[in-house]
């Protein structure tokens, strides 16, 4: 709606008054009516243009706000993104180096279980080896207590003998030896 200026409806309205007829003068009082709505009009267009402008202010504030606010939160999106890959990339480093270690474990007590079952035969072995040292042991003492006995018989037998037989156990003098007692005499 187009809206006429005061200046040019008070125009309209001092011609109509100049002189024109009743007519005019009735014309005039619809133009002076229709200006005083119109200029009413006009005040309230203002206001509410003002309004609508303080609106349109504060939203343009608040659309602002929330563009910098989904900046902020898309800054803080793409961090939160990084910082998820590289905790995966970390999270899969760190899986890799688990399997190597488990691998490296496995290999370890395979390694660990043929270490105790080579030491159990070798354990084995040595009780074996042990229990057959003292059973010839007790052997060799048997017969170095056997051997004793015998020695120790043999020797009562001799000292027997020579009890009953003591020239028979003398020795004869060395034959140079008594040639020359008996050339002295």
């Amino acid at each position: 709606m187009r809206t006429l200026k005061p200046a040019a409806v008070l125009l309209l309205a001092a011609l109509a008054a100049s002189g024109c007829a009743s007519g005019a003068k009735k014309q005039a009082a619809q133009f002076k009516e229709q200006n005083s709505i119109l200029a009413s009009n006009l005040t309230e267009c203002q206001s509410t243009r003002d309004g609508l402008e303080t609106k349109l202010n504060t939203s343009n504030a608040s659309l602002a706000q929330a563009n910098s606010r989904v900046k902020d939160l898309s800054v803080q999106l793409d961090s939160a993104k990084r910082a998820g890959a590289a905790a995966q990339s970390r999270y899969l480093e760190s899986a890799r180096a688990f399997q190597s270690l488990k691998a490296e474990s496995d290999k370890s007590s395979q390694a660990l279980s043929q270490a105790n079952d080579q030491l159990s035969v070798m354990r084995a072995s040595m009780e074996k080896a042990v229990a057959d040292a003292a059973a010839a042991n007790d052997r060799a003492n048997q017969q170095v207590a056997e051997l004793s006995r015998q020695i120790a018989m043999l020797q009562a037998r001799s000292a027997e003998q020579a009890v009953k037989s003591p020239v028979a156990n003398a020795r004869p003098m060395p034959a140079g030896k008594s040639s020359a007692s008996a050339g002295e005499k």
